[in-house]
C-alpha cells in the first residue's frame, strides 16, 4: 500500500468532566489556525449503505467513468514512486509496486458525491482475497483533483470526516481510506488557540457565518476524549466544542501528495504498520530529510 497515516488512532483516553454538561458541543470550522479533528463522525453504515448509494447513483444514470494513465494519475504514481517508496515512507508499497498491485485512477466527478460513488465502485473492484491471482491491484489510490471546494483543505478534510467517517466507512469490507492534500493540514502547524480568539463555528443558511469568542481553552473532555473549550456565540449562548489540535509535522509531510487524493488501505496492512513502529521511523525519516526538501520532492511531481 502507498502510504500509512500517522492521523489514524488507536488506544483511548480516560473521561473527564468539566462541571455542568454543556447546552451542546459542536465542531467549529477554524480560520485561524488549521485543525484536524476526526472524531464525532457521522457514519455511513458500512458497505452495505454504500453499495445502496452506489445502485441508486448508477439507476439515475450519474456514474463517470474513473480515468487512467491522465497527467493527475501519473503525478501520484510518481509520489508514490519517489517519496513513498523512495524515503520508505511505507515498507509494503515497493513490493506492491513491483507485483503491479497499485492502482492509481482519476475521478473526472466534479462534486463530492460522484467521487464516494467512484470510491464505492474501486472498493468494490478490489479482491477479498489476501493474496490475488498476479498482477490484480490490492490497493487503490483515487486522485480526486476536479471538485472545485476540494482546492481548500479544510473542505476536503471535512468530507473526509463527515462522509467517510474519518475513514472507517468501509470498515465492513476490511478496507480504511487514507486521506491526502497537497495542503494537508492546512498549511501551518499554527499556534494554539488563546483566551479572547474569535473563531467561526459555521455557516447560517443566508451565508452569514456564525462567530464565537473563547473563553476558556481548558474546559475539560468529551466522552470520546477529545479536549472541549467553552466559547460564547455571536448571539451570547455559550457552548463548547472540541478543541482543535496542531497538525503533526510528521503527519502533515506523509500525507501530503501532488492532488486530493483517497487511498483504499487494508486494514490488516495498517495493523501491520502500527505493530512495526512505522510513525517512529517515519518521524525519524522527515527529521532527516528535513520536511522543506521533502515538500520540494512532492511539488516536482507535477
Amino acid at each position: 500500500a502507498p502510504a500509512v497515516p500517522t492521523h489514524a488512532s488507536s488506544g483511548s483516553r480516560s473521561r473527564h468532566t468539566a462541571g455542568p454538561p454543556a447546552p451542546r458541543c459542536v465542531r467549529p470550522s477554524y480560520s485561524k489556525v488549521a485543525a484536524v479533528v476526526s472524531s464525532g463522525c457521522l457514519m455511513l453504515g458500512g458497505a452495505a449503505a454504500l453499495r445502496h448509494r452506489r445502485r441508486q447513483s448508477v439507476f439515475r444514470g450519474q456514474r463517470r467513468a474513473v480515468i487512467e494513465g491522465d497527467d493527475h494519475a501519473r503525478a501520484v504514481q510518481l509520489w508514490v514512486d519517489k517519496v513513498v517508496v523512495g524515503l520508505t515512507i511505507c515498507p509494503f508499497a515497493k513490493p506492491a509496486g513491483e507485483a503491479d498491485r497499485i492502482r492509481v485512477v482519476t475521478s473526472s466527478s466534479t462534486s463530492p458525491e460522484g467521487v464516494l460513488d467512484d470510491l464505492i465502485s474501486e472498493a468494490l473492484r478490489l479482491p477479498p482475497d489476501v493474496i490475488p491471482p498476479s498482477g490484480q491491484a490490492t490497493t487503490t489510490v483515487l486522485c480526486c483533483p476536479n471538485v472545485e471546494e476540494w482546492a481548500q483543505y479544510e473542505a476536503f478534510q471535512e468530507f473526509y470526516d463527515k462522509e467517510l467517517a474519518g475513514g472507517y466507512s468501509l470498515s465492513e469490507q476490511e478496507l480504511y481510506v487514507v486521506a491526502f492534500h497537497p495542503d494537508f493540514g492546512g498549511g501551518q502547524e499554527g499556534p494554539p488557540l488563546q483566551i479572547g480568539d474569535v473563531i467561526e463555528l459555521g455557516v447560517e443558511p443566508d451565508g452569514t457565518p456564525t462567530r464565537a469568542t473563547i473563553l476558556d481553552v481548558a474546559a475539560g473532555f468529551a466522552e470520546e476524549g477529545k479536549p472541549l473549550a467553552k466559547v460564547r456565540v455571536s448571539g451570547g449562548e455559550e457552548c463548547f466544542i472540541e478543541l482543535p489540535q496542531p497538525c503533526d509535522l510528521t503527519e502533515r509531510m506523509v500525507s501530503m501528495a501532488p492532488r486530493p487524493a483517497l487511498h483504499l488501505l487494508r486494514l490488516g496492512d495498517l495493523d501491520r504498520a502500527e505493530d512495526r513502529g512505522l510513525r517512529e521511523r517515519n518521524r525519524k525519516t522527515v527529521a532527516e530529510v528535513g520536511a522543506e526538501k521533502m515538500e520540494d520532492m512532492i511539488r516536482s511531481c507535477g
